[in-house]
């Protein structure tokens, strides 16, 4: 009985992992705006756990693609191409004027 309680509990275990799997999105967000969302943080704020926003290849600059912030949110940001040097997050600082990209 012990033995098919367990088995139950990971079959239930396996298939709520799969669900979640299933339903996750991904964003599309490219330097000019035309993706699935305009802007990296817009993109951050429609995404659900699970989510995946990816890059297009270019240069992120302005508001919206610079000091991002993402709260709670169990999601994945990563480069379209998988090239990390063709997709760049320019937060036109100086180097007197120090900004970060991301505040995780």
């Amino acid at each position: 009985m012990k033995r098919l309680r367990f088995c139950l509990v990971i079959v239930l275990a396996a298939l709520s992992v799969s669900t979640i799997a299933a339903h996750a999105a991904e964003w599309l967000v490219k330097p000019d705006g035309s993706g699935d969302a305009p802007t990296i943080q817009a993109a951050i704020d429609s995404a659900s756990n699970g989510d995946v926003i990816l890059l297009a290849n270019g240069v992120f600059t302005g508001d919206g693609n610079r000091n991002i912030f993402i709260i709670r949110k169990n999601i994945t940001i990563e480069s379209q191409s998988a090239e990390p040097e063709s997709c760049i997050i320019d937060c036109e600082g100086s180097g007197e004027d120090q900004r970060y990209g991301f505040q995780l």
